[in-house]
Formats: C-alpha cells, sequence, structure tokens
C-alpha cells in the first residue's frame, strides 16, 4: 500500500461575513485557495479582503499565437477570475505555477507525484461534488490522499465549506472532475517557467515619444542591479524611458512548441541573441540540445516573432540614443582588447565596469571621465546592440559588476552628462 502523503495546507472560508466581502461569497473560491497556498509555502499573504482589491487590477501579456499584446482585468463579470491574473499573485510571493489540463491515465498517482513533490493541486470540480450542480464550476485544493485496502479517498480543501479535511472518495470526485488544474510549487521547474507569460513593460507608461531623447532598454531579468538604478534614475529625468522584459526573472525567455498531440517541447533562448538571422538556429541549438530538428522551424519563428516584438516595442529612431543597461559578473575589460579598435582602461576603475560607444566621437568623450571604455565595429554577437550597430541607431552598452550599484549610478550620470552636450 503506498504512503499517505499530507500536505499542511492551512484552511479559510469563502464565506466571509465582512462587509467588503459581502455579495462576493461563491465568487471567491479562487482567492481563497491561492492564499492557502502561498501561506502553506511559509509566506504571509494578503487576508481574503486585500486580494477582492485585486478584481479591477489588470494583467498584460504578449499573446504568443497572434503576437499581440493582451490585456484583461483580473475579475470579468461574464468570465469570472482570470486564472493566469490571480496566478500572478502567487509569483509576487517567488512561487511557480502552471494551469492546464491533465490527460493521464491513472489520476491518484498523478496526484501522489506532485504531493511527493510538494506542489499544491487545486483541481476544477463541480460544486459540492454533485453532477447537478456542473454549471457552478468550483476550485478545491488536493491536501492528501488516504489508502485504504480497497479503495481511494482524497481528503481537500473545499473553502465554501466552513470545515476542512473533507473527505472524497476517489470514484465520485473523478465523476465530478474536469480535468482541469493549477500546480503551485516553491521550486522552479521546465513547464513552470516556460508557462510564465513574455511582456515588456514601459516605464514613464504615457511619456510623449517627441518629448523623449534617450531609451533604456533592460533585455536580461535577471541582472537587477542595471533594472533597479535605471529605474532610480529615470525617475529623475523626464525625458528619458526605460523598456524591461519581464519573465521569470533570469536571463533567458522560456516557451514551448507543440510536439504531438499533448506533448510539449520546452525551449529557452537568450533574447540578446537573436538578432541575426544566420545566426538564430545556431543559438537555438546551443540552448536547446534536446531539440529534435525537425521542429526547429517552429522554434525559429517563435524567436523570430520575440526579435519583432522587441524591435517595434522599441519604436526605432535615428535621432534617439539607445541605452543597452547590463550587469555582469566575470567580465574583465582586458579581455575585449584583441578585437577593439580603440580601447581605454582606467587601472583605477573596476575592470569589469565600462561603456561601449558606438563611434569614435562618443569614444573620446567618455575617455575623457577617465572611464573604462572601448569601440569595435567588426563583430557579429547577434545582439541588440550589434543589430543597432548595423542598422546606423546611436546606442552605447553600460556593463558593471551586479552587485556595484555606486560605480553604476556614476556611468549613468557620467553618460548623461556627455548626452546632453552633445545632443
Amino acid at each position: 500500500m503506498k504512503k499517505n502523503i499530507n500536505l499542511n495546507i492551512p484552511f479559510y472560508s469563502q464565506n466571509n461575513s465582512l462587509i467588503t466581502t459581502k455579495g462576493w461569497e461563491r465568487k471567491i473560491c479562487w482567492l481563497a485557495c491561492i492564499k492557502m497556498c502561498i501561506d502553506f509555502f511559509n509566506w504571509k499573504s494578503l487576508s481574503l479582503e486585500e486580494l477582492l482589491k485585486y478584481r479591477n487590477k489588470k494583467y498584460k501579456f504578449l499573446n504568443l499565437n497572434s503576437w499581440e499584446e493582451k490585456e484583461y482585468k483580473y475579475y470579468i463579470k461574464w468570465t469570472w477570475w482570470l486564472h493566469y491574473g490571480l496566478l500572478s499573485i502567487a509569483k509576487k510571493y517567488w512561487l511557480f505555477w502552471i494551469c492546464e489540463k491533465i490527460d493521464v491515465e491513472n489520476i491518484t498517482n498523478y496526484f501522489q507525484e506532485q504531493l511527493e513533490n510538494n506542489i499544491c493541486v487545486i483541481t476544477s470540480v463541480n460544486l459540492d461534488f454533485k453532477n447537478q450542480n456542473n454549471k457552478w464550476g468550483h476550485l478545491v485544493i488536493i491536501k492528501w490522499i488516504k489508502y485504504k485496502e480497497k479503495w481511494v479517498t482524497f481528503i481537500v480543501n473545499d473553502s465554501i465549506q466552513n470545515n476542512w479535511n473533507i473527505e472524497i472518495e476517489s470514484w465520485k470526485f473523478i465523476e465530478n472532475f474536469s480535468w482541469n488544474i493549477i500546480l503551485i510549487s516553491q521550486t522552479n521547474q521546465e513547464k513552470f517557467s516556460s508557462n510564465s507569460p513574455i511582456f515588456i513593460n514601459q516605464y514613464p507608461k504615457n511619456i510623449k515619444k517627441d518629448g523623449v531623447k534617450t531609451t533604456y532598454f533592460h533585455i536580461h531579468e535577471n541582472e537587477r542591479t542595471a533594472l533597479k538604478e535605471s529605474l532610480k534614475f529615470i525617475k529623475k529625468n523626464s525625458d528619458w524611458e526605460l523598456f524591461y522584459i519581464k519573465q521569470n526573472w533570469e536571463r533567458f525567455l522560456r516557451f514551448t512548441t507543440v510536439w504531438e498531440k499533448w506533448k510539449k517541447i520546452f525551449l529557452r533562448i537568450d533574447p540578446n541573441r537573436i538578432f541575426s538571422n544566420s545566426e538564430l538556429k545556431k543559438t537555438l541549438i546551443e540552448r536547446n540540445y534536446h531539440l529534435d530538428i525537425k521542429y526547429l522551424n517552429d522554434a525559429i519563428l517563435v524567436s523570430e516573432n520575440i526579435r519583432k516584438y522587441i524591435i517595434n516595442k522599441l519604436n526605432l529612431d535615428k535621432e534617439r540614443n539607445y541605452i543597452c543597461v547590463h550587469t555582469n559578473k566575470f567580465l574583465d575589460i582586458n579581455d575585449f582588447v584583441w578585437k577593439c579598435e580603440l580601447i581605454n582602461i582606467n587601472p583605477t576603475f573596476s575592470k569589469n565596469s565600462f561603456i561601449i560607444a558606438p563611434n569614435k566621437k562618443y569614444f573620446q568623450l567618455i575617455k575623457k571621465q577617465w572611464i573604462n571604455v572601448m569601440y569595435y565595429s567588426n563583430e557579429n554577437d547577434w545582439s541588440l546592440r550589434n543589430y543597432l550597430q548595423s542598422n546606423w541607431y546611436k546606442w552605447f552598452t553600460i556593463e558593471t559588476w551586479e552587485k556595484d550599484q555606486k560605480t553604476y549610478k556614476y556611468l549613468l550620470e557620467k553618460l548623461n552628462s556627455i548626452l546632453n552636450q552633445n545632443n
């Protein structure tokens, strides 16, 4: 007999008499389930009343079918709660999730595997586990599985009940199960990260384009000092703007392509290595050794569309300055000497902090500030910088060590001063 696995998931009832949730009692099983999962992973989440305020918050994402940006409220009257919107609340607590319709032969074994891996399983069922209530979609959490000699029962947290540990025989559960589930985990996996939406945020949101002189672009989400310091700097400079990619707080963007029925290939790309048609195939293969060559064209198409999305979002203009903001852990400016036409190394300056200049004029201007700076024009590294250079846009790259906030701020200020004096 299999071992009983019991996740000690706390219970919250959605039947709340507080004035702020009046009228919502039958509509917030989603919020109750999200709260139970967040609290299970040792986080103190918001109250149901506070979570309910998310109903007017907007969820933004890039539709990978139409390649259009979409925006929906978390709560829409005719569809109720938007699953992906609410699950983004869990992401704020550094939790990972996936929402899918499953097709498995043995649902008990499937649930057992998730619980053994400390994964919360939210399931969509008929209200009160009664077939006549199938017009009422409802969510419950599988807490543990109880194995008896002749049958199996599922122990669930059902937020519409006033007590927890509701015991449902497996046959009755399956009879009322929609086969739609949500998995929430504290540990990331390919299936979780590939499920997260890709989106490019803009700050400030409603800036007038004719007033913008300089555009920052933050392309690697894990380089957080670059984003943090750039945002702080732009708040003091109204004629600058910042675009930054959001998905999984990591360097790579994740996505899937359909392999066969119910099968998916989980893929990843470096968004700063997709700006060359000739090398796109190479970079996909290098990052995805498991990719079958017969599905390569599908992966290339997705990568090309991500590239188009980035370029269109930047709204490129030859009169504007473009600054690619980065941080690093191991770069050393001395390693670039062999490929540079011009390079200036200040021995008193951090070796992994430097600016890449777009031309010889700006190289000389930056050099006068006693900053590490380089200029080179003959390398195709498939990056956004290379794309901007080859199309004659005025671009710069800022690099510092990941933890060096002071130097990053200094480079931003110095480059700003140079641009203001020479535009």
